[in-house]
């Protein structure tokens, strides 16, 4: 049997107040995630499943992640005819 193993570095996000509750829902999931792929009996199938859905979850999280950083670049923009 083959095996694949992903290594992903650590991501540090600073969460808004408004925004924690999705936060926490992310995380959560992640974790049931990160437990069933590493339960050695859950069936391979549902594994690779899981593998999707999580590579679709963090491509919509650097989308968000590259919009929050585009809204700060704007506001700094914005602020620098004030200065």
């Amino acid at each position: 049997m083959e095996y694949i193993r992903l290594n992903f570095q650590p991501l540090t996000v600073i969460i808004p107040k408004e925004r924690e509750d999705i936060y926490v829902k992310v995380k959560k999931a992640f974790e049931k995630a990160n437990k069933l792929l590493g339960d050695p009996n859950v069936d391979v199938a549902l594994k690779l499943e899981i593998m999707r859905v999580l590579t679709l979850l963090a491509q919509c999280l650097l989308r968000a992640a590259k919009d929050i950083r585009m809204e700060e670049l704007i506001v700094e923009l914005e602020g620098l005819d004030e200065k």
